[in-house]
């Protein structure tokens, strides 16, 4: 299976991604490029939202429950 097909499992799944999470569990360098391919083929993925924890911005993907 694919990094995005993966990537596309884990968000119908209900799963919240960042980066990082994207490396380690998928070996995904470059999500953005994934999530951009799922958009263009028309899967609902909102901007990543981001999120500040002790100062620290970074981007979290998910997907709404309803795709």
């Amino acid at each position: 299976m694919s990094q995005t097909n993966d990537l596309l499992n884990a968000l119908r799944h209900g799963d919240r991604l960042t980066v990082l999470d994207c490396f380690v569990r998928f070996g995904c360098n470059n999500p953005a490029k994934a999530i951009n391919v799922l958009r263009r083929a028309g899967w609902p993925i909102p901007p990543a939202k981001f999120y500040a924890e002790n100062g620290h911005r970074f981007g979290v993907w998910e997907m709404d429950e309803e795709a």
